[in-house]
């Protein structure tokens, strides 16, 4: 498989693919809905495998 183009805006490295959710999303759903520490995310591909990650909160040093 060749990869053209993933969007803008971000550099592309090769090797690397990386998505994520623009900041403020959680705000178009009502009442708003946003993670917060202890919520569990699941993500799995099939044929792949799957991965949980805990959110926890966030310190300042």
């Amino acid at each position: 498989m060749k990869l053209v183009r993933v969007g803008e805006p971000g550099t592309e490295r090769p090797g690397l693919i990386c998505t994520g959710t623009p900041p403020g999303v959680g705000m178009g759903f009502k009442p708003p809905r946003f993670l917060k520490a202890g919520d569990v995310m699941r993500l799995g591909i099939d044929g792949l495998g799957e991965q949980t990650q805990t959110v926890v909160a966030y310190a300042r040093t």
